[in-house]
């Protein structure tokens, strides 16, 4: 049971030609309707702890990852958690040598940007979901969140050559949309960047536009895709 909204997200996400003014307009809502649907603001909260505030022991910093992690469904074992405070911080480490948001990225980066998704995925019971959450933590404008029913419907393996497809994907996206936005910046009042249109007034911090894509797949699809079943369970 798939639903004809998620079907043409996933066509207009993979074919970025198709994209225009309506899809920025659509991000926007979706943004807005995240932060009323989901605990939005345990990630903002975590974002300010890591990166605004001073400077924190590796042991906090997985702490805080790991809490994140759990309040978002990931689930995560006391055996599991040991391997992350050592994993995560030498991600980290990995991650400060990498100076590139998602709009720059290229196919010949795939070492550097998925060696410290590998080093999260090879502490046993880390998968990809997990995985890309730790990492848009730690570096929230390059890293693009992503879970088995998104991957699944756009056609990315749940392995390292398959998120940094979709990375690559989302950076097509994000490219497309930045484009279309400084072409028709009379379609969006009262902004002067794409990032601060699509700003939802609850959010306190100037998130990248590779959050926004996160939440927009989210919504247009895992959320869409739960909907449904909910209403399938009802059904019967």
């Amino acid at each position: 049971m798939r639903g004809d909204s998620v079907e043409e997200h996933v066509k207009r996400i993979m074919h970025v030609g198709l994209l225009s003014e309506k899809d920025i307009k659509g991000i926007k809502e979706a943004s807005a309707k995240f932060m009323k649907t989901y605990d939005s603001m345990a990630y903002d909260d975590t974002i300010h702890e890591l990166h605004d505030g001073p400077d924190l022991e590796d042991k906090e910093i997985s702490r805080l990852c790991v809490t994140l992690c759990n309040k978002w469904s990931c689930r995560i074992r006391e055996e599991t958690k040991k391997g992350l405070d050592t994993a995560i911080p030498k991600a980290r480490r990995l991650v400060a040598r990498i100076d590139k948001a998602l709009e720059e990225i290229k196919p010949s980066d795939y070492g550097e940007i998925i060696a410290p998704f590998r080093v999260l995925t090879e502490i046993d019971n880390v998968g990809q979901t997990s995985a890309s959450k730790i990492l848009s933590l730690l570096k929230p404008g390059l890293y693009v969140m992503t879970d088995a029913a998104i991957s699944e419907e756009l056609g990315f393996a749940t392995n390292d050559s398959g998120y940094f497809r979709y990375m690559l994907a989302m950076k097509e996206v994000a490219v497309r949309l930045r484009d279309i936005y400084k072409g028709s910046k009379k379609s969006f009042p009262g902004s002067h960047s794409l990032e601060q249109y699509l700003k939802p007034p609850e959010r306190a911090w100037g998130a990248p536009l590779a959050i926004y894509l996160d939440e927009w797949n989210w919504m247009k699809i895992t959320y869409e895709l739960q909907q449904l079943e909910k209403k399938k369970k009802k059904a019967q």
